[in-house]
């Protein structure tokens, strides 16, 4: 049995701009968010371009102590996640546990650490890939169960 899906909300962290909104206008004026890398050296790499992101504040998502344990690709998340939930209108908080497990998530992500999956409930899942250099994107989305429109 198929279940309906809706996209309630969507975040962006790119090379071609953070927030959905800068991302938007950047791909409709045709702009490339790939540059000759800035965070280290690539002379030794034979390629010397790539889509980074380095105009993004990482300490505004991850604490400073925290930071040098954890990827990028998790402030990088971070920020699409917010983004994605402030867009969605939900009011995560006043949402009882049963409520937030019908909440599902899709990340899509490019060029760097390795993150997992997470199953979050029964119908609702976190899905990772491939993140670093490159941006996150992030949808929310609610599940539409027989007995209850989300």
């Amino acid at each position: 049995m198929l279940s309906r899906v809706v996209i309630t909300g969507m975040g962006v962290v790119s090379p071609n701009g953070i927030g959905k909104e800068a991302f938007c206008r950047a791909i409709l004026a045709g702009k490339s968010g790939v540059k000759r890398i800035s965070r280290f050296d690539p002379s030794c790499l034979p390629v010397h371009i790539a889509g980074e992101i380095p105009e993004f504040d990482e300490l505004a998502w991850v604490d400073a102590r925290e930071r040098k344990h954890v990827s990028r690709v998790v402030p990088l998340s971070i920020a699409a996640t917010n983004e994605a939930v402030q867009d969605s209108g939900l009011d995560v908080a006043a949402m009882s546990m049963e409520e937030k497990r019908q909440i599902g998530v899709i990340l899509g992500t490019g060029g760097g650490a390795l993150i997992g999956g997470l199953i979050g409930g029964k119908k609702g899942a976190l899905i990772g890939g491939l993140s670093g250099a490159g941006g996150s994107a992030l949808w929310t989305y609610k599940l539409r169960n027989r007995n209850r429109n989300y």
